[in-house]
């Protein structure tokens, strides 16, 4: 990733104005597969036809709005397109890298906000992978107003979990004739909330230039009424083909002038790719905020130079983060920047690498080959943060050690636990086969830091 749009994206991060604006082209990408208009169209056509020998209109074996229009005119029709024709597995299951990035994005609350044509479940449950209890999306701008464990997703066309039936297909559903008065009201809602909170946020569009022109006008609409500082658009296609599909959002962003901002790539990739560098740097800055404590536990290298492990995927920087913030694996992490407790867990990272360790993966490899991995023990018992770190998780190898920073003593461990009391009691735990969790004290003991 470009260094300056790197910098430009981490700097709207960190004032709480970074919005990211996702459709279709993000749920495209494997393993999720969530087909695209027009390849939907063709299906629903061919399976209408076939199920009621009714012909379809000229133009809607491609055009899913022209077929949606045509079969919402027929009460019985609509129901057997919402209910026999579409096939809704692909919207609910194979979130992909992007989805990933986007739900860790939402619940450590690096995005203001994001917005999706998609009525795709795919966020949601990445998140819940993730270890968020229970994702809520929004459907209107009332909701958007509701607090949540996590930022929020604002979903114009409705969500295939929360109300399938109520999904936006085609204009005549929202029209002052025969429109649903529920689909009018979501999207009037929708669109009054996105006009007064764009204003001064730097946009992330990713994959929305799509098939639906509708909602195309109505973001242009919202991004004219209240003009966004930036608009970074990350799509496959070309200028000239965006520019077609959607006229009035491409003259928005261009009236931006060097605000705007085009990068032709796999949304899902790129986003993948942002929450690794996000990452990387996460932990960057939380080695740096860490020297004067490094310096007082008695580091010697002079200007001692960070080693990041810049070949992790996004996911082992996750479990990393985890291990940092003293998050427990299947649990999310709700810091997207540094905070004045990780300074000692930052400082072991420094220590350990002084010791000559070097990275192997998310876990650092000894001198005399044995694995280290270092936990912020977040002022807890040793005890009760190696039962939280380890449930569900398979058995550790026997020679990793696992350096827990800032626990505090834990006599009333249960009585089973066996200890090793020739350093200290309560400073070591192991049991069975698992790893020897060490308190920082005891590692230092050990020479391990």
């Amino acid at each position: 990733m470009d260094q300056q749009l790197l910098a430009t994206l981490l700097a709207s991060i960190e004032t709480n104005s970074l919005v990211i604006v996702c459709g279709a082209g993000l749920s495209r990408t494997e393993p999720s597969n969530v087909p695209a208009a027009s390849e939907l169209a063709t299906y629903c056509a061919r399976t209408f036809t076939q199920s009621t020998g009714l012909p379809v209109p000229d133009g809607s074996e491609t055009d899913l709005e022209i077929l949606a229009q045509f079969l919402f005119q027929n009460p019985i029709h609509w129901r057997l397109f919402l209910e026999r024709i579409v096939n809704w597995g692909p919207f609910v299951r194979g979130a992909n890298v992007g989805h990933v990035a986007v739900a860790d994005f939402l619940c450590c609350g690096a995005v203001r906000f994001v917005v999706t044509t998609n009525f795709d479940v795919l966020i949601e449950f990445a998140a819940e992978n993730m270890g968020e209890p229970q994702f809520r999306a929004s459907l209107d701008g009332d909701q958007m107003q509701r607090y949540y464990s996590h930022r929020s997703v604002l979903k114009l066309h409705g969500c295939a979990r929360l109300d399938q039936e109520k999904t936006v297909w085609c204009k005549a559903q929202y029209d002052q004739q025969r429109g649903d008065l529920v689909i009018r009201e979501r999207l009037r809602s929708s669109e009054t909330w996105l006009s007064a909170n764009l204003r001064g946020c730097h946009i992330l569009i990713v994959g929305f230039w799509s098939d639906w022109p509708h909602l195309n006008e109505a973001l242009a609409a919202a991004l004219a009424a209240q003009l966004p500082a930036s608009i970074l658009v990350v799509d496959l296609n070309g200028d000239e083909q965006l520019r077609r599909k959607a006229p009035e959002l491409w003259d928005v962003a261009e009236r931006l002038g060097d605000s705007f901002i085009r990068v032709r790539a796999s949304g899902a990739e790129f986003l993948d790719e942002f929450r690794k560098q996000k990452s990387l740097k996460f932990f960057e800055r939380v080695l740096n905020e860490s020297v004067p404590t490094y310096r007082d536990l008695g580091g010697t290298v002079v200007g001692p130079v960070p080693v990041a492990p810049m070949d992790l995927t996004s996911d082992e920087l996750y479990d990393l983060r985890r291990d940092i913030c003293g998050v427990a694996p299947g649990e999310v992490v709700r810091d997207h920047v540094p905070s004045p407790n990780m300074r000692g867990v930052g400082a072991a990272h420094l220590l350990v690498q002084e010791k000559g360790s070097r990275f192997s993966g998310n876990r650092y490899k000894t001198l005399d080959g044995r694995t280290l991995r270092v936990v912020n023990g977040a002022s807890d018992s040793l005890y009760r943060v190696k039962d939280r770190f380890s449930k569900g998780q398979s058995l550790s190898h026997a020679e990793e050690v696992v350096i827990c920073v800032a626990t505090i003593g834990d006599g009333n461990a249960p009585a089973n636990v066996v200890r090793d009391t020739s350093r200290g009691f309560g400073d070591v735990v192991r049991q069975g086969s698992e790893a020897r969790w060490l308190s920082f004290e005891a590692a230092r003991v050990e020479g391990l830091c």
